[in-house]
């Protein structure tokens, strides 16, 4: 546990490194849970300034919240290397395999917020494919919405609140255009805009 109150769930420099931290307490008080999965260049380094901007969502901490950064797989180093869907499809299955994880440590009514920035939302979009289950799904100029994924019908809650930020010229529109980073398949479009 760091000083702020923070806990590392995982640790690893595999890749351009892994980890996980936590504030709070998965308990039966937590009414909300928030995780913020990141983006193209994301690496261990990454970890402080992405934790404030999770800090600056959330609010201040208390013992019916809890906060999640999951940087648990590897994710692109530059916006050109979203042009493969290998980083989605190898972090998707590990996404949804901890949203499964902390839903069984969170009382049944919790609401649940994960928010994808650039990178992280292709990989939060594949996720959800995959079984993540969550009530708000916050898409952050993302590269696109997940392999395989070209509407809500593709995921496991398609009733789930979707909310989309980006600023008109972000340089990550670049991807969108291009079918969400090629994150997609011959039959499904992963471009925001569409959904």
């Amino acid at each position: 546990v760091t000083r702020q109150g923070t806990q590392v769930l995982l640790v690893s420099s595999e890749g351009d490194g892994r980890i996980v931290t936590m504030k709070g307490t998965p308990s039966e008080a937590v009414t909300t849970a928030a995780v913020l999965v990141p983006g193209t260049s994301a690496d261990l380094t990454s970890v402080e300034g992405y934790t404030g901007r999770l800090d600056a969502v959330d609010g201040e901490a208390g013992p019916e919240k809890l906060s999640i950064y999951w940087q648990g797989s590897d994710l692109p180093d530059q916006l050109h290397d979203n042009l493969t869907s290998s980083y989605n499809e190898d972090g998707g299955p590990l996404l949804a395999a901890f949203d499964h994880a902390l839903d069984l440590e969170l009382a049944e009514g919790t609401r649940s917020t994960y928010i994808g920035y650039s990178a992280g939302g292709s990989l939060l979009g594949t996720g959800e494919r995959l079984g993540l289950d969550a009530t708000n799904i916050v898409y952050v100029a993302t590269a696109g919405t997940g392999y395989e994924v070209s509407s809500p019908q593709d995921t496991a809650n398609p009733d789930a609140n979707r909310y989309w930020l980006q600023t008109r010229d972000d340089p990550i529109t670049v991807a969108q255009v291009a079918g969400g980073g090629f994150h997609l398949s011959l039959i499904h479009i992963s471009e925001p805009t569409r959904q």
